[in-house]
């Protein structure tokens, strides 16, 4: 049902919880579940379709047949997803020491802390897009390679600075000013982008690293024995909120640039490379956001013998500081060129007219008076919305309703004309009934009862925008609404 007048309860026999893993497989993909150890696995599916849900029972599958040790990651884009996954292992009675869901970011930053001990504590906030795009482009391995044949950076090529402490490692936290400082290097990376990395990225992220290898002003003012000086009024540090709010800090990028970085320089001088702890089966889901570099640090991550599984759909690409490279190229990257490849093609979850209209959508074979649906004037679709959501809350108290926007700014211009109080997503986490606010990016692989859009109208027609529909569309299990603004 999309874009009806009101929101519409749901039927009685449609209102109990389920685990996403609470499904009964089919012939074909319960042969795929229990598909021998060791082989590479590709489940492929549109949105809906339960791709993560085989990948898991994949996993259960494998940890049960296990002998001795097991040691198993998720590896998803998201907080929210990763609360799902980690809900979704403990319902199949895996426990956390044998598998368990990490974001990309936080398992790579953790993984080249260990590796590389200089590497600072704490990550970077402001970083801007264009410098999270730099950073991830296939472009800058030019330069990597290219720093690669050079010593070790030290930072500010402070001859008498003292070198890492801890393993012998052939990169160090410097190397990244070496890099990420050069105006030279950055160039050869948007010249080798071909367009795909905006030209104001590189002023964006020579700035960017000069301010992360600022000392910060704690330090700066390291003679104050009193440490509650040495904190805002809030609490919060002394650069928060400042241009060096970023000093002495790393980006989750960084992470797999140093490891690539290690690799080539031990494989020149004929050394052992740092990689990550191994694992024995790796689930990647919704891999499509991943970048090239991305894909080679975790296919190193899983040990000789170990199981790879990984689940996307090109369709719901919509990381916009990264793009997609197909998925021959993927698994190659991962060091997984001769795998089996599942298909997914029936839906179970989002109801098959929205499907239907989703695809139309993505496509942009449909025309926009299809799915724009409610037209309002001015603000008059927040008034709409208060009622609807009262009167859902009397009518199907447990039902969950997401508000999605395209980004941030769109949400909380929205959010401001409501009456309601309604809570906003925070690191990942949703609550289990009633209303919330979030961006389509936070609601990868999840889905709600409702689903509301309210600023449909304001997405342009470009591939990118149109897969955030198609993604933002297919997030609901029962009722989709769309509103555009009525041009006057």
């Amino acid at each position: 049902m999309t874009s009806p007048r009101h929101l519409a309860p749901r039927p009685l026999d449609a209102r109990r919880s389920a685990s996403i893993v609470d499904v009964t497989p089919t012939a074909a993909q319960r042969r795929a579940i229990e598909a021998p150890a060791g082989r590479p696995m590709l489940v492929l599916g549109d949105a809906g379709h339960g791709k993560t849900t085989l990948a898991l029972l994949r996993l259960a599958a494998l940890a049960e047949r296990a002998t001795g040790r097991f040691r198993a990651r998720v590896i998803v884009p998201e907080e929210g997803l990763q609360h799902l996954v980690d809900d979704a292992l403990f319902q199949l009675g895996l426990s956390r020491t044998l598998a368990r869901a990490e974001t990309y970011d936080r398992w790579a930053l953790r993984e080249a802390r260990r590796a590389f001990p200089d590497l600072p504590r704490r990550v970077g906030t402001d970083a801007t897009p264009a410098v999270a795009r730099l950073k991830r482009d296939p472009a800058l391995e030019g330069p990597i390679a290219e720093l690669a044949g050079r010593a070790p950076g030290r930072i500010d090529e402070d001859a008498d600075r003292e070198g890492p402490e801890g393993r012998d490692a052939h990169a160090q936290w410097g190397d990244l000013q070496h890099l990420f400082g050069d105006r030279a290097l950055l160039a050869a990376v948007l010249a080798g982008a071909h367009g795909r990395v905006p030209v104001h990225a590189l002023d964006e992220t020579l700035l960017h690293t000069r301010v992360q290898f600022m000392a910060r002003t704690e330090a700066a003012f390291a003679h104050v024995t009193d440490a509650r000086r040495l904190r805002a009024l809030d609490g919060e540090t002394l650069d928060a909120g400042t241009p060096t709010a970023d000093a002495g800090t790393l980006d989750a990028e960084d992470a797999a640039v140093m490891f690539l970085l290690d690799a080539l320089r031990a494989a020149r001088l004929g050394a052992t490379p740092e990689r990550p702890r191994p694992l024995d089966c790796l689930v990647l889901d919704e891999a499509q956001e991943l970048a090239p570099i991305e894909l080679r640090l975790l296919g190193r991550a899983l040990r000789p013998g170990g199981t790879l599984i990984v689940a996307g759909d090109a369709d719901q690409q919509i990381d916009r500081t990264t793009s997609f490279p197909g998925w021959d190229e993927c698994l190659a990257l991962l060091g997984a060129p001769d795998h089996d490849r599942v298909q997914l093609d029936h839906g179970f979850r989002c109801p098959g007219p929205v499907v239907a209209l989703a695809r139309a959508v993505r496509d942009g074979v449909v025309p926009e008076e299809r799915w724009k649906g409610i037209a309002f004037a001015g603000e008059a679709f927040a008034p709409w919305l208060d009622q609807e959501l009262a009167s859902l809350r009397e009518a199907d108290p447990t039902a969950t309703i997401a508000i999605l926007a395209r980004d941030a700014t769109a949400l909380a211009a929205f959010a401001s004309q409501l009456d309601t109080v309604i809570p906003a997503c925070r690191e990942g986490r949703f609550p289990k009934r009633g209303p919330v606010l979030a961006t389509v990016d936070q609601v990868r692989g999840l889905e709600f009862d409702f689903v509301v859009l309210p600023d449909v109208g304001d997405y342009d027609d470009t591939p990118p925008s149109r897969r955030a529909l198609y993604v933002a569309m297919t997030r609901t299990r029962h009722q989709l609404v769309t509103a555009s603004p009525r041009r006057r």
